[in-house]
């Protein structure tokens, strides 16, 4: 798997993914100047006094933020 470039074990720079033991990390595409931005919106329903579900959506604004998310949760009180 490559990210960018060529894949380098344990080490990690601008232009290829590292490997931490775990999973292929990919850094972020090089965007000068550009900060992440992103619209997010969101609903939580209460389905009884001590549970709630959530479902959001999350909207990169800008390139060096991912494109489209989609969010759930539950909340349990006790």
């Amino acid at each position: 798997m490559r990210c960018n470039g060529d894949f380098q074990s344990g080490k990690s720079n601008r232009n290829s993914g590292f490997y931490d033991g775990h999973r292929l990390r990919c850094p972020l595409p090089d965007h000068p100047g550009t900060d992440p931005s992103f619209a997010l919106i969101g609903l939580i329903y209460s389905i009884t006094p001590d549970l709630d579900v959530d479902l959001g959506f999350k909207a990169g604004l800008s390139g060096t933020e991912t494109d489209a998310t989609l969010l759930t949760g539950l909340t349990m009180r006790f």
